[in-house]
């Protein structure tokens, strides 16, 4: 498509530029929020979450093959005319699941114990942006769409505290944010 506010070669060059800059900047914050994420998972000591990775992987393949029926292709042909083989894709996805999960339950821990729940108002606001998909995998029970806005909410607010916290001490390691119930604030090395 052409942009009518791109008439020069200096507007496009500027445009190129502001856009590989905004990219970088993105993918430098991605980069940051996952060395981040690793670290936590670290620190976090849980061990045992075999149980928990199971369901995970069981879930990510539901939603791998979901997609190929969604565009109205049959999974299992699509499975066999491309050598795919489920049981090599978790192997694959394990390691990944299991950060995951271990994230997770970090960022649920500390947003328990700091009480972290969305308002009556951001509740219903998260309601009405959802799309008729979300509704439909939820049969439109009420109850177990505002669970998942309050696991999301709690875990998005919970990273973005630790995030924020470490970030405005940057001498603190993710060790010494404390996520147990009893300790929540960050060990300051300044003090």
């Amino acid at each position: 498509k052409e942009n009518p506010e791109i008439n020069s070669y200096e507007k496009l060059r500027e445009f190129v530029e502001a856009y590989v800059n905004n990219n970088y900047i993105q993918n430098s914050q991605l980069d940051w929020e996952n060395s981040l994420k690793s670290e936590i998972v670290k620190a976090s000591g849980y061990e045992k979450v075999e149980g928990l990775v199971d369901r995970e992987l069981e879930r990510r393949v539901e939603n791998y093959l979901q997609k190929f029926k969604d565009v109205g292709m049959d999974p299992a042909e699509y499975l066999k005319n491309s050598n795919v083989d489920l049981d090599e894709l978790k192997k694959e996805w394990r390691s990944g699941a299991e950060e995951d999960i271990k994230f997770e339950l970090v960022l649920q821990e500390y947003g328990k114990s700091k009480g972290f729940k969305p308002s009556e108002e951001e509740m219903q606001e998260e309601l009405t942006k959802l799309d008729g998909n979300t509704r439909k995998m939820y049969n439109s029970d009420e109850e177990r769409l505002k669970s998942m806005i309050t696991y999301y909410y709690v875990n998005s607010k919970s990273f973005k505290e630790i995030a924020d916290q470490i970030d405005a001490n940057s001498d603190t390691k993710v060790s010494d944010v404390k996520t147990s119930e009893k300790k929540t604030k960050v060990k300051s090395k300044k003090s």
